[in-house]
């Protein structure tokens, strides 16, 4: 009896069989990774952090800063929130601190994201602030682009509130603190 002899399929065919096939079936394909140690190719996927619940809050008076609340899930690997941009404004991360009882928003470079971790963005935490943002109504959406160290510029599209609104939970005013360390 003869047998027929199968061929043997690399780590990349397979790999390129199995996305050809999510492809195929409507599913998205993930970015790989591939890693060669010792004659052996390995291939993960890359996951990037996955963002929810944007919302930026409007300023109370024109000439008063917005702010920037959200939740953001770590990927697969470590990773952190170095900015974000709203068109035509300027924007800063910060985070408010108690101090010797005196609560302050302190201007931060950047926000640790670990693998499979969370972050929030709140008011009384961490959060994103804009100055000079154009005037716009509650309501509508904005484009905010969030970069971070490794997975680089992730847009999101954030909803727009009015202070002290349902996405404003503490409608708290920013322009009670002391923003001395942030300017």
């Amino acid at each position: 009896m003869r047998r027929k002899a199968i061929g043997f399929m690399g780590p990349a065919a397979i790999f390129t069989a199995v996305t050809l096939a999510m492809t195929a079936c409507g599913q998205p394909a993930e970015t790989p990774e591939s890693n060669i140690e010792d004659g052996v190719q390995t291939i993960a996927a890359v996951t990037e952090p996955v963002l929810s619940e944007f919302t930026l809050i409007l300023p109370a008076a024109e000439g008063r800063p917005a702010a920037l609340y959200g939740t953001i899930g770590g990927g697969t690997t470590d990773d952190s929130l170095t900015g974000f941009a709203v068109e035509g404004a300027t924007t800063e991360l910060h985070e408010t601190v108690d101090e010797d009882g005196v609560m302050r928003m302190t201007q931060r470079p950047a926000f640790a994201l670990p693998a499979g971790g969370k972050i929030r963005l709140e008011q009384g935490g961490r959060h994103g602030m804009i100055f000079g943002l154009p005037a716009m109504d509650a309501g509508t959406e904005v484009p905010v682009t969030l970069s971070f160290a490794k997975a680089g510029e992730i847009v999101v599209l954030a909803a727009t509130r009015a202070r002290g609104t349902m996405g404003d939970v503490n409608a708290m005013d920013h322009g009670g603190m002391d923003h001395s360390q942030s300017h």
